[in-house]
């Protein structure tokens, strides 16, 4: 369906005055969501990129533009396997998971099952006023260091994503 609407996009860009060879500029697309919506993005982004470089390889220049994939998701738990950590991080170009402090949902499912994280993540503590951009979808220096038994809880989950009130009051941790 994204696949879909972005061609509807382009095609609506193109219009009467654009000429053979003539190429449109680069779009991007911005796919973000909580929790099991970061999922959802996060396997959206890697099934549309795959489909966009399926298209590529059967497209000339003139139908249609270049078409970058930035992916935010805050609170994503484990979509698949090592594998998978590994191919999204080949296809998907900028991928960003926010993790707020301790967070039940994104140490689940366990690693200890197959499951590995995919993205570059970002480590929020205190509400999003320190942060840690981390190495690659697994960081032991990151959220994976934290304890299950002492660390680990549900609050941060839906609470202190942007600012000590744990809801949107203006502040957020700035990754652009």
């Amino acid at each position: 369906m994204l696949h879909s609407e972005v061609t509807k996009l382009n095609k609506g860009r193109r219009g009467e005055g654009m000429g053979k060879g003539k190429t449109l500029e680069p779009i991007t697309v911005t796919i973000t969501g909580h929790s099991l919506g970061g999922a959802l993005a996060a396997l959206t982004a890697f099934d549309y990129t795959r489909s966009i470089r399926r298209d590529e390889e059967e497209e000339t220049e003139e139908d249609g533009p270049v078409v970058y994939v930035r992916v935010y998701t805050y609170g994503e738990p484990r979509v698949g396997n090592d594998a998978f950590a590994k191919k999204y991080g080949e296809t998907v170009g900028e991928s960003w998971r926010v993790v707020n402090g301790g967070d039940v949902v994104s140490r689940v499912p366990m690693r200890n099952f197959g499951y590995e994280h995919e993205g570059t993540e970002v480590w929020m503590e205190g509400g999003g006023e320190v942060y840690k951009v981390c190495e690659g979808g697994e960081d032991p220096s990151c959220s994976s260091s934290l304890s299950w038994i002492f660390d680990v809880n549900d609050t941060d989950h839906t609470k202190g994503w942007f600012g000590e009130k744990g809801g949107v009051d203006g502040t957020m941790c700035n990754l652009t």
